[in-house]
């Protein structure tokens, strides 16, 4: 078989070993029945093989090997308990694990929700994903939640910031539910439809377990996110709004301001001053390496108000988002009806 062929299709799967876990099935790729995989518990990312006979070996180790020969070809013989690897003149020779061992059988086809892989959905998980928990003390949050009410949302909150992402209506077929997919399962799935050149796709999710399948045989699989007492974000968002804001157009030039800001402010993580008067918004930030003000001009009208903010979040939403509005306790932004962000004021 073709050596850069198995070694892209192993660089996909690799991110799912995990050498930090004691299981040491956790540590190998898995081969057989024209699939190879790998597996962590938590996230199992599977590729087309050609390879029929089944066995596991350590995935550092054969990856490391591949990566380091120029052979176009590569041969996998068993003889005895070992595993001959040949690439042109050079041969390894391991230790491999039999079937028994094998810890990871995919679910049965037993879904409560399937969603077709549209630009629509990876943007929306994309954008997500920014506002997802990365605090392993808040594991809940560690996920883009997919709520399926008449429309399919998607949700994300790190304690800072909320986002709210319309994909569409929900189908006919589809019932109400809530799940939450894991961040290693999104950003897995997402690399792979991408690196591997993937035409179309289905996420298919039950209350156990996710499952991303490609037309080119690639599948990722996640368990989702339990969590007895789930977020209601819609309350969340109208407690935290009381009502609708005024929204303006994100003005021109305050990103560059905000980067300016974010040279002092970042280094100490300190809050900026944002404060409104007269339809200019003023911007200050004073740390002990410095000072930084700012003038930005505002092309529509906004109540005066004077708000502490955090220089770094306000920027990836300003990216993001097409108008703003600044309000006492929260600064909100939203593209038309589907994108919509709301972070939380200094206090």
């Amino acid at each position: 078989m073709k050596r850069k062929d198995i070694t892209k299709t192993l660089e996909l799967v690799k991110p799912a070993t995990s050498d930090q876990l004691p299981v040491p099935i956790f540590n190998d790729f898995i081969f057989g029945g024209g699939v190879v995989y790998a597996w962590n518990d938590q996230l199992a990312i599977m590729g087309p093989c050609p390879i029929q006979e089944y066995f596991a070996v350590k995935g550092a180790t054969l990856f490391g090997f591949l990566t380091n020969s120029r052979a176009k070809e590569v041969s996998f013989t068993i003889s005895g308990d070992d595993i001959i690897i040949k690439t042109g003149k050079s041969k390894m020779t391991m230790p491999y694990s039999i079937r028994d061992t094998f810890l990871f059988e995919e679910p049965d086809d037993n879904w409560d929700v399937e969603l077709q892989i549209t630009p629509e959905l990876m943007e929306g998980i994309k954008i997500c994903l920014v506002t997802s928990s990365e605090d392993f003390s808040l594991p809940a949050l560690m996920g883009v939640s997919v709520i399926i009410t008449k429309n399919v949302h998607l949700y994300s909150c790190d304690s800072d910031a909320v986002s709210r992402y319309l994909i569409g209506k929900a189908k006919k077929k589809m019932n109400e539910g809530y799940y939450t997919l894991p961040n290693e399962f999104c950003h897995s799935f997402m690399r792979v439809f991408n690196k591997s050149a993937a035409a179309s796709g289905v996420i298919s999710i039950n209350k156990e377990w996710a499952k991303a399948e490609f037309n080119n045989k690639y599948k990722v699989y996640g368990r989702v996110i339990e969590n007895d007492d789930p977020i209601n974000y819609e309350k969340l968002i109208a407690r935290t709004l009381k009502s609708e804001p005024d929204y303006i157009k994100i003005p021109k030039g305050l990103n560059y301001a905000l980067l300016r800001a974010r040279v002092v402010a970042d280094v100490e993580s300190k809050r900026t001053i944002f404060n409104i008067k007269d339809n200019k918004l003023r911007l200050n930030t004073e740390t002990e390496i410095g000072n930084v003000k700012d003038i930005v001009k505002l092309r529509e009208d906004h109540p005066d108000i004077e708000v502490a903010v955090n220089s770094s979040l306000v920027q990836r939403s300003t990216l993001l988002c097409e108008q703003m509005a600044i309000l006492d306790n929260c600064t909100c932004y939203k593209s038309g009806a589907t994108l919509f962000q709301i972070l939380s004021n200094y206090e």
